[in-house]
């Protein structure tokens, strides 16, 4: 971590002569497509475990999938930005299971805490991920699972809100990732019905050994063709 800190604070400098080859293209395209395997695969099994869990909600996406898509015609990616309450399901989950329990930032400068604690620059911080996005101050009733708290009318602090990080450091693949999450999801749900498998061990627990936020035992659906 403190290697990367310094590597980062040099500035480029020291790597304006590097010639950009076409390798090094193909290089940085696969490597921000493997990226993102873990964390999309993590927020799309646990986005189908909550609608599985929930079946009217279920059944408001796959209305919102179909109305999307007779009106475009078929999937794009302006039918995919405007299935928002897929998207608002989606935020809803990673509230739920952020990929990583915890940020780790570095104090950038001094700063003093409403209660009067002092933070000093250079300081390495630890932010509780789901500590922050279970508070009820900023989600009300945040056991329950309600897509609609991200509703543009509800108003909700995104600064409290941070799956994808925050700042000049956030995940670069961000939006990405939500375009490959709302795909594959809306096929799913546009060709199946599906529920939880009495196979699935309730109530969930995560692997508290897994680096990333994982389910510690497998979650089983039962899916239904709609076709």
């Amino acid at each position: 971590m403190e290697y990367l800190d310094e590597f980062s604070n040099k500035g480029t400098n020291s790597i304006k002569n590097i010639e950009i080859t076409d390798n090094i293209l193909k290089g940085q395209a696969f490597q921000f497509l493997a990226a993102g395997f873990d964390p999309i695969n993590n927020a799309m099994v646990f986005s189908l475990y909550e609608i599985a869990r929930n079946p009217e909600i279920q059944a408001n996406i796959r209305n919102e999938v179909k109305n999307v898509l007779n009106k475009h015609g078929g999937y794009t990616f302006e039918a995919l930005k405007e299935m928002t309450y897929l998207e608002h399901c989606i935020q809803e989950t990673m509230r739920f299971f952020p990929l990583l329990p915890f940020l780790f930032r570095t104090c950038t400068k001094t700063y003093v805490t409403s209660d009067g604690l002092v933070i000093d620059k250079g300081q390495k911080l630890a932010i509780p991920l789901s500590a922050l996005h279970m508070d009820p101050q900023y989600f009300p009733e945040p056991e329950k699972f309600n897509p609609h708290r991200f509703d543009s009318s509800n108003g909700f602090n995104p600064s409290v809100y941070l799956p994808y990080g925050g700042g000049p450091r956030i995940c670069l693949g961000m939006k990405f990732s939500m375009v490959e999450m709302k795909l594959g999801l809306a096929k799913i749900i546009e060709k199946f019905k599906f529920k939880l498998s009495p196979k699935t061990k309730l109530p969930l627990e995560l692997n508290k050994q897994a680096f990333f936020n994982k389910p510690k035992y497998n979650i089983y659906l039962n899916f239904e063709s709609l076709a």
